[in-house]
């Protein structure tokens, strides 16, 4: 797919710049591409003006293991 927006497009429309933003990012995830995870969480946890829960690095296994179980009370 080829998409082209003129520069005046993006200027005057922020919110379709973040929505190409939001969709390059999940195209990676969906290619399972977690190259870049830390860093895209982040992107979009700004895009929707997130205070809560911005990631600084990616969990080992067992850490993600203990946040699910502490987050949601899942064994």
């Amino acid at each position: 797919m080829f998409l082209f927006v003129g520069n005046e497009v993006l200027q005057e429309n922020p919110a379709f710049n973040q929505n190409i933003d939001m969709l390059t990012i999940v195209t990676d995830w969906l290619n399972n591409d977690f190259g870049n995870i830390v860093a895209e969480h982040n992107s979009i946890w700004k895009m929707k003006n997130g205070s809560v829960g911005k990631a600084y690095g990616i969990l080992s296994p067992s850490e993600e293991a203990a946040l699910v179980r502490e987050q949601f009370g899942v064994k």
